[in-house]
């Protein structure tokens, strides 16, 4: 089982160097921002000086910064620039929390028990407080599942982007820092399911109601379209078999 998690963080790896600029920009400056390099209410640099510190162009750092703002790490005044958000706490100045590793069939179980209760929230919270923006991003990412040159890495981006359209930062946090965890069961999932006729329409299913709910800024219906999707995900995890389409 260790061996598979292995290969599977290799596929992320090989998925990642497909990221474009503004994914790698976001990515550095976010890591500026969550070791504390960057501190909570302090002004950014100028675009200009992004892109000289970043070798990228405009275009490519605003998409970053848009990023940013999305996840809630950012915000920007007009005439002012771009500001880390007061409330973000950057995860050097917290104890690092410590997940056990998932070695057997049950830590599997228990672990999506409780992402149920995670991302349940996290979608209910995000069909209350999202923006067109985040909606957006969510939506992209949802139709780009099939197109992803990893099935596993696009299925926990749609994730991602559901925690992300929260706007608190600490359901995003919690999907980041279990990403290991989730690629592996994602992982295993998407080798045993792919060659099972509509295992990929199901998902994309359950993530367009997701979405739907979301949209709807139906908090109950969102919560329960994302714990329905956990529990068929575990189901087809603990058995093998499809139970239903879960919808």
């Amino acid at each position: 089982m260790r061996g598979k998690l292995l290969a599977i963080q290799e596929e992320s790896r090989a998925a990642g160097a497909h990221q474009s600029l503004s994914s790698v920009v976001y990515n550095e400056m976010r890591a500026l921002i969550m070791q504390g390099k960057w501190t909570p209410s302090s002004r950014l640099p100028s675009e200009a000086e992004l892109c000289k510190q970043f070798n990228v162009s405009r275009p490519v750092v605003r998409q970053a910064l848009a990023a940013l703002r999305d996840d809630g790490l950012v915000l920007s005044r007009q005439g002012s620039g771009s500001f880390v958000q007061p409330g973000v706490v950057p995860a050097a100045s917290e104890p690092q929390v410590q997940f056990p590793p998932l070695t057997s069939v049950a830590d599997l179980e228990s672990f999506l028990n409780f992402r149920e209760g995670i991302e349940g929230e996290a979608a209910a919270i995000a069909a209350r407080r999202h923006t067109e923006a985040q909606l957006q991003a969510l939506r992209d990412v949802a139709a780009r599942l099939g197109a992803s040159a990893s099935l596993a890495e696009g299925d926990y981006e749609f994730h991602r982007a559901v925690a992300a359209a929260s706007g608190n930062p600490f359901y995003l946090n919690s999907l980041e820092s279990l990403r290991s965890h989730i690629m592996f069961g994602l992982g295993i999932t998407w080798t045993f399911g792919a060659g099972q006729g509509d295992f990929q329409r199901t998902v994309q299913a359950h993530h367009g109601a997701i979405v739907d709910a979301i949209a709807a800024r139906d908090a109950d219906a969102a919560r329960d379209a994302m714990r329905r999707h956990l529990q068929w995900a575990r189901a087809k995890l603990m058995t093998g078999q499809f139970p239903g389409d879960g919808l």
